[in-house]
């Protein structure tokens, strides 16, 4: 029973890792990359505001990748509970 437990409380905090990392990833991933896309843009047509507009883009697209992330891990996690409950 004891093993159990652990290899269960090792697994917890492998997915708490990953969740961590890809909360990370998906919020950098799109700010970067729309960033550089304005900031190209900006070279390009020779203005100044693309990468800042870019770069707002971004974070409001990693925040809805992020709010949905969390949404629906928290709906597992309530669903687990309750399957805990009644078994």
């Amino acid at each position: 029973m004891r093993v159990k437990n652990k290899q269960k409380e090792r697994r917890e905090l492998v997915e708490n890792y990953s969740f961590v990392l890809q909360f990370g990833l998906n919020m950098m991933v799109p700010v970067l990359g729309c960033t550089l896309a304005g900031g190209y843009l900006d070279d390009k047509f020779s203005l100044n505001v693309l990468a800042l507009i870019g770069f707002f883009v971004g974070a409001a697209a990693g925040y809805t990748s992020n709010y949905k992330m969390v949404k629906k891990r928290l709906k597992n996690e309530k669903k687990e509970k309750e399957d805990e409950k009644h078994p």
